[in-house]
């Protein structure tokens, strides 16, 4: 509950905001090759979902932003 009052997102919500934000660091600094690995660095296994998370949130494809 407490993390809940304080960022206004359940523990889950906040752990994958956490994730996304890293990716998008690691991606924005070219730490990574493609949206696998990337998805990889930050321990999630399914790069469909990952793809789609990151999408909902930037509004950009993984892959389209390690393009440019």
């Amino acid at each position: 509950r407490l993390v809940k009052k304080l960022t206004g997102l359940t523990p889950h919500e906040y752990i994958t905001e956490v994730r996304l934000q890293y990716v998008d660091f690691l991606i924005r600094n070219k730490k990574v090759k493609n949206a696998t690995e990337a998805a990889r660095k930050v321990g999630q296994n399914n790069v469909t979902t990952f793809n789609r998370q990151f999408q909902r949130k930037y509004g950009i494809k993984p892959a389209e932003l390690l393009d440019n």
